[in-house]
């Protein structure tokens, strides 16, 4: 009898330890598991021709991701898809139709209050500078106040929206009140200048330095002069993440890869790149110095993203308040990531 009850109570000891670790490595990712190698996954990869996003442009012209997935012993099928912007990306996602992308503060904190099941697994880029107010070249449009009662084409939950929100609070001025804010791409943007259908654009990389190089719109005022650090991200569906983790680390170490490749030899990737942007070689390198691509999370990031998650609720754009640290996905992610790249 003895026996049998210390039997009992070593197996009860085993169960209670199963249960805590396995809690333990199901949750917000504190812990990561280990991707299966024996099976086809299809891996959908978001993307925008953002200049935020150049890492990842190198990448997928490279084909590393896809070869980096091989060598480590994955069968994975990488599907690609350009979006416009982070709106429409955000729809695909919802309907569970991208799997790993990369876009603006603004989609990323609107994504997550909506009720999507995303987790930020890296910072993409910190780019306030390659964000910008335009106006036409002749316009008496000088500052900030000769900006009230005028009309402002923006692509609407864009960190574009964000930044004329910021610059405006800052001098003065309030973006419900004075001015008109109406929607638009950012291909749209030199009609409506040269067209009169707005005073005023705002746009970020390649965008501006495309508008500009017309010699028909002129930059009236850039992210930084409204402390914007503009931390566009890396994120995924929660679902793909904590059941692949280790596919997930592979596209950030890639990411940095592209980084690492822009740093090394600007004016090669420039030119191997600037088709996706619509640019000269020479513009895409002063797009891209306008981006910090640093991958790994610092909590100046945390802090920044939530600054603009509080700010987007003050201002009615969500509709409940968001807990930022509630979505970065278990930070030494992208850490790992970084120090795996040896080239």
């Amino acid at each position: 009898m003895k026996g049998r009850r210390w039997t009992a109570i070593f197996l009860s000891a085993v169960l209670i330890l199963g249960l805590f670790t396995g809690c333990v490595g199901s949750g917000r990712g504190d812990k990561v598991g280990t991707t299966p190698k024996d099976e086809h996954i299809i891996l959908n990869m978001a993307i925008q021709p953002s200049m935020a996003f150049l890492p990842l442009y190198e990448a997928k012209e490279q084909g590393w991701i896809e070869e980096a997935l091989q060598n480590a012993g994955y069968d994975v099928e990488v599907n690609w898809t350009e979006f416009s912007s982070g709106p429409p990306m955000n729809e695909a996602f919802a309907a569970g139709q991208q799997d790993i992308g990369v876009c603006g503060d603004v989609p990323l904190c609107q994504a997550v209050a909506e009720g999507q099941d995303n987790r930020f697994i890296g910072v993409a880029a910190e780019g306030g500078p390659a964000y910008a107010v335009l106006v036409p070249s002749e316009s008496d449009i000088y500052g900030p106040a000769d900006l009230k009662g005028k009309t402002i084409g923006v692509t609407l939950g864009s960190t574009a929206q964000y930044m004329i929100s910021k610059y405006l609070s800052l001098n003065g001025l309030d973006v419900n009140q004075d001015v008109a804010l109406i929607p638009i791409e950012g291909g749209d943007a030199q009609s409506f200048l040269t067209q009169g259908g707005a005073d005023a654009v705002v746009l970020w990389e390649p965008n501006v330095s495309r508008l500009e190089g017309t010699g028909e719109a002129r930059i009236l005022a850039t992210g930084d002069m409204c402390d914007l650090l503009a931390v566009n991200g890396v994120f995924a569906r929660t679902e793909y993440v904590e059941m692949y983790p280790e596919i997930a680390q592979i596209v950030l170490a890639q990411y940095y890869r592209g980084a690492r490749a822009y740093e090394k030899d600007k004016e090669k990737v420039a030119l191997e790149l600037a088709d996706y942007f619509d640019l000269p070689p020479e513009l895409v390198v002063n797009a891209a110095d306008k981006y910090a691509y640093n991958v790994v999370w610092r909590n100046e990031d945390v802090e920044a993203l939530q600054e603009t998650a509080d700010f987007l609720y003050e201002i009615g754009a969500l509709d409940k308040e968001v807990d930022v640290s509630k979505y970065t996905y278990y930070p030494e992610l992208a850490k790992k990531a970084v120090e795996s790249v040896k080239d």
